[in-house]
Order: C-alpha cells, then structure tokens, then sequence
C-alpha cells in the first residue's frame, strides 16, 4: 500500500485581487492555502462597502476599462494643485474639476466657494488623453477621418488580436526603439483625432522630435475640455520644493523645467516656475511595493545584487513578475503595471503548476521564456540610465503575456465567436477546463456588443455625449413661415458637466447655456440666451434634452430625445432623430454629429416646429472655437 503523499502549503500575504486569485488557483491545484490579511475584511483597495469612505479605492470608484476587462475569466463581474501626470493624476485632476463645476452649475443652495477655483496639473511631459469609447475605424484607407466612425470601450480596441497577425503572440517587455514609438504616436493621434494642441496648452502636446520617445497616456473623458475651459491649467514642470505661508493656510510651490523630461543628480534645469496661493495638493505620483515585513536578508536575496534597487522594479523577478531566481520557495502575483485582473489570475496558475509539479527552475521542461530573468533586468539597466525609450509601463503588453501565460500554462483561447486570433482579449476568454458557464456567458455578451457596435450604433450616444462637453462657437438660422420672427443667432453654446440630479436613471449630466446676439430678419439686434439640461442614459443609451426651471439650474419638462442611426452616405456623421410634442405643437428634431478620431469635429441641431401658430426650421451649427497654435487636423 503506498503511503500519503503530503499536502503541501502555500501562505498568500495580502487578500487583496491579487492573493484571493492566488489563494483560489492554488487550492485548484490541491495545496493547503492560509491567507494572512491585516485587514478586518477582504478585497484589499477594493474592500470598504457602499457608503464607506474607502482606503485607497472609493467603493463608488468607477473603472477606467470595460467590466470584461476589470475581472477574473470565470466571474462576470467584481464588485486645487495634483502632481503626477500619469493615469491616476489625469484623473485626479479631472475630478477635482469635475467638483468645480457641479458646485458652479448644481441646483440648490449657496454656491460654494470653491466653485471658481482651478486645478493647476503639474505634469512633466505630455500626454495623450484617451477617452473610454474610442472609434474602431477612425479613418479611411487614404488617411482621412470617418465623420460616422463606430465606437467600443477603449479597452476592446486597445487589446484587439486582430492587430498583432498570424503565429505566436508574445510580449514585448523592452524599451521602444524610435520608429516603433512614432507608430504608437501616429496610432493613438488617429484614435482621438488630434494632438491635443488644440486647447491652446502647448504643455500637453509631443513636438515632431519628441515623438521618438514613447507617447503616454491617460484615461478620462473630460480633462481635455476641462483645460480648454479653463478649469485645469497644465504646468510642465517637476516639484522641488513646498513651503508652508507663514499663517499656515497656503502653500507655495517651486518648479524645475528639464529637457526633455526627465533630470538625475547634477542636471541643470532650463528654467523654473512658481504657484503660490495653494489650498492643497494631491500627489499622483505612483505607489511604492511594500515588502517592508520581509526579513532585510530575503529581500537582499530578491533584489538579487542590486545596491539601488528601482522602485518601479525592486527586485529581480522573471518575465511576466512571478518567479525569484534565488527564493524558489517565494512567487509573486500582482506585480504587473497595466490592466492586471487577467494577468495576475495567470501568474497565478503559473505558480500554482510549477509549484505542483516540483521541479526545479533548471529543469529542462521548464524551457518557457516565462522563466528568464533577462528582460527584467534590462528593464531594471534602462531605468537607472533614465533611458527616453522606456514606455509609461515597462509591462505593457497586455495581450503578448496573457498569450504567453495562456500557451504555458495550458489555458485555451475561446476563438468560437471571434475566428482565428481576433477579437478582443479579454479574461473570461482564457478559460480554465473547469471554469464556470458565467465565463462563457460574458464571451456570448462581448460577441453581441461587438455586432451591436457594427449594426446598431451602439456606444454613439456615449461617444456623443462625451464629445459636448466644453465650449463651443454657434450659429443659428430660424426660417419662419408664420409670424413668428426669424433671423440668426450668432454666439457661444457651453455644455458644463455636473453630478446627475437623477443618478439612478441617468449616468452623467450637462448644464447647457447658450450667450449670443440674435439678429432678426427686420434688422434688429438684442442679447438672447437659452438654457437646458442635457442627460445621458447608459441603459437606453440615449441623449436626452430637457427644459430648466425658473432657477435656470433645475431640471424641469422632457424637451427631446436623441436615437441615432447610420447616415446614408459616407460623408455624412452619425444622425440622431426625435420627436416631442409640446401642447400645442410638436418638435421634430435632427442631427448630424460629425466625428474626428474620438472627437467631435462639429455638430448640428436642427428642429421642424409645427403647431396652430408655428411653423419654423430651426437649425443651430456647432464648432470647437479655434486656438493660436491649435490646427483642425478634421479640416
């Protein structure tokens, strides 16, 4: 009779994502699994409940990518100055203006005082601002923009098999030589629609020779019609030093300039700059690993020789961040900059198997590059030599490693609804042998959004709604054949976010306020103004316009409502029709939404009233005012 074979343990550190993946996968594989937590609960960032402030994560937070991307494969789903011109500091600023205007623009009460205040972005490169929907097929085979693009969350199309070939997907885990960075610049430049120097902040737009370098980005819809606005005032700069006035209420900041980004020890700065009258700061300046309760020797071992270790990289791991050359006994899951729901579920099951195979890292069958230390120690050389080459997250390549890991640990790629290497890569597409019938579910689901997008103008309206923010120039004809006066309508229109005053219908909402001269067809002139309340239903996915009450803030009667549909040519932009009747008369209404890339180009509204005693066109033109510097690249 053979004797039992031993359970071996496994001890995860930490129940945030990443151990409770690690924790789930080991004991897949028959391991013994404690968790240590120092938390009284689960989830780590993500742990606090609705209604609790949260620690580093607000339980309201809303995610950047889509839900298919922000989850395991077998779940559907898991639920004024800023420093940091990355993701988070993007997004940071964006929501500190986001406050701004709702204190200015809400219904009700007092106008806070910090209503006029602005958010100064300290930021030391540009960047490119990608919004959450991004057009499939921004432009034409000879280069030219699509006015009726078609629209997917920015991760279905960043992460599209499709654009990596035939054969093998690995991943580039490397600094990006200079022809391959200008191909990065040319492609997001054609998926937003311009270089960003057309809000007149020449700050946050790569010049001709900066585009060797590797272009980075952030993920927000409205920081870019925030600066245009005037609320975000992006400063290019690095931080050195804050001082405190001396009654204790402001703060003051001293500015470095360097060229072209980055400055080491003894560097000299171009120039420098100053902010005074700080209220606060909120530093988005990345985290920091903290493995500070391992033993100095341990961690002396996984640094593996370096004196300085890197922040960003601190110890020697191999590729894909799983694996220490000299503590076998240790693996790590979660230690990934980038989307890390699906990559860190596979450093999981990379671990999981190797550990239950009990082989050691020599062994012949562990042949994977999944077990080389070489690119991470590149990366760690190009770091420390402040190498311009180095991209915003040395692991990157989202699609390469979950490739990578999916082909050594076994996993299949589900290609049933997509075809051979196409489609999206996403998490519950890697699935397990024995992964649940909800991960099957969720591909069906993201089949469906990818026909709904083609066929059914899915995700316009959103693209749409995104796109009106900010100001804009107009104009207005009113052709009346009663009478009703006509004449023209020359000013500007501003569509002002603020929080949704019905939150439980409505995902995002615009105070509109239109200022001009309206000159009538007899010849006289008199200021007009207009206001509305624009919303956006994420359910329905349409736009809807209402009337305001005598606050001029309130929402008040339903005025219109959009649904949008192809053009009939391919000149045209996405059309939108309504119709609302307004006892006694009824509005006909349509519009012709003209895109650049994931922008709007120009817009029009055009109203047919009828009634007992109207009978009017109503057409208004909307386009981005022109800034010095600034080029229309729609034309």
């Amino acid at each position: 009779m053979d004797a039992p074979v031993e359970q071996q343990s496994v001890c995860v550190v930490g129940a945030g994502p990443a151990g409770l993946a690690a924790a789930h996968i080991c004991r897949q594989h028959g391991f013994a699994v404690t968790v240590y937590e120092a938390a009284d609960r689960v989830g780590g960032m993500w742990r606090h409940d609705r209604g609790e402030f949260g620690d580093k994560c607000s339980p309201e937070m809303r995610t950047n990518l889509s839900r298919y991307t922000v989850a395991f494969s077998d779940l559907a789903w898991t639920s004024i100055v800023v420093i940091g011109g990355g993701i988070s500091g993007s997004e940071a600023a964006s929501q500190a203006a986001s406050q701004i205007s709702n204190a200015k623009h809400s219904p009700g009460g007092i106008t806070p005082s910090h209503a006029d205040s602005r958010v100064f972005h300290v930021i030391n490169r540009p960047f490119y601002c990608l919004p959450r929907y991004l057009p499939q097929d921004p432009q034409t085979h000879d280069g030219h923009f699509k006015p009726a693009p078609r629209f997917l969350p920015l991760d279905l199309i960043l992460y599209n098999l499709s654009r990596r070939g035939h054969g093998d997907i690995s991943a580039a885990i490397s600094t990006v030589p200079p022809e391959k960075a200008k191909k990065g610049h040319d492609f997001l430049r054609s998926s937003i629609g311009c270089h960003h120097a057309d809000v007149g902040f020449s700050e946050l737009a790569y010049t001709a020779t900066q585009t060797r370098h590797p272009g980075y980005t952030g993920i927000t819809d409205t920081y870019m019609e925030f600066v245009r606005s005037g609320i975000i005032v992006p400063v290019r700069g690095w931080v050195e030093h804050v001082e405190q006035a001396a009654n204790g209420d402001c703060l003051g900041i001293r500015l470095g300039q360097y060229e072209p980004w980055f400055h080491g020890p003894g560097a000299k700065a171009m120039g420098e700059s100053r902010l005074s009258d700080v209220v606060g700061i909120i530093e988005a300046t990345g985290y920091k690993a903290d493995l500070d309760w391992l033993d100095a020797r341990v961690q002396s071992l996984l640094a593996d020789g370096s004196d300085n270790p890197n922040p960003r990289i601190p110890y020697l791991l191999s590729r894909g961040s799983v694996f220490s050359q000299q503590i076998p006994t240790i693996g790590f899951v979660g230690f990934y900059e980038g989307p890390y729901w699906g990559v860190m579920e596979m450093q999981a099951r990379l671990l999981a198997q190797r550990w239950a195979k009990r082989e050691p890292e020599q062994s012949a069958s562990l042949s994977s590059a999944l077990y080389t230390y070489d690119d991470t120690r590149h990366m760690q050389n190009a770091m420390g030599q402040r190498s311009l080459q180095v991209p915003q997250f040395w692991m990157a390549d989202y699609v390469g490693l979950m490739e990578e890991f999916a082909r050594e640990t076994g996993v299949s790629r589900d290609d049933t609804l997509f075809g051979s290497q196409s489609g999206p890569a996403f998490p519950s597409r890697y699935r397990h042998r024995d992964s649940s019938l909800q991960a099957k579910a969720v591909v069906s689901e993201v089949a469906g959004i990818l026909e709904a997008s083609q066929e059914h103008a899915r995700f316009v309206a959103a693209a749409v709604f995104a796109g009106m923010q900010g100001v804009w120039k107009m104009t207005r004809k009113i052709d009346s054949r009663t009478q009703t006066p006509g004449g023209t309508f020359v000013g500007t229109a501003h569509f002002h976010p603020r929080q949704s005053t019905d939150a439980a219908t409505y995902a995002s909402e615009y105070l509109y306020i239109e200022q001009g001269t309206f000159t009538m067809d007899a010849g006289l002139s008199f200021p007009a103004t207009r206001r509305y309340v624009y919303r956006y239903n994420e359910t329905s996915d349409e736009i809807t316009a209402w009337f305001v009450e005598d606050d001029e803030k309130s929402v008040g009667k339903l005025f219109n409502t959009w649904r949008f549909h192809a053009p009939d040519d391919q000149a045209g932009g996405w059309m939108a029709t309504g119709c609302h009747w307004c006892d006694p008369d009824t509005y006909q209404n349509d519009c012709d939404v003209k895109f650049c890339g994931a922008k709007i180009d120009r817009f029009m509204i055009r109203y047919k009233v009828d009634g007992p005693k109207k009978d009017y066109l109503h057409e208004s033109w909307y386009q981005r005012p022109k800034v010095d510097g600034g080029a229309n690249e729609c034309g």
